[in-house]
């Protein structure tokens, strides 16, 4: 959010994907930034990767979902 003027550019990431991997009892997921957020959540709980699913229904995308939604509770 902008609170005055800015003169410079915005960068969008637009990249997108997700990819798992299971090592022995551990599973890694990674997701590019572009990736829409519910949609991240999504492929966790379909996959039965439980611990992400009361993030559902946040908006925007992986890559700043997160920092806007988490980063302020953490500060809190």
């Amino acid at each position: 959010m902008f609170t005055k003027p800015f003169e410079g550019y915005i960068i969008r990431m637009a990249s997108k994907g997700i990819q798992s991997k299971i090592e022995s009892d551990h599973v890694y997921v990674t997701a590019k930034a572009g990736e829409v957020w519910n949609d991240f959540v999504w492929y966790c709980i379909e996959h039965n990767y439980a611990g992400i699913e009361n993030m559902a229904l946040i908006p925007g995308t992986v890559g700043a979902s997160p920092y806007r939604i988490l980063v302020p509770m953490a500060l809190n």
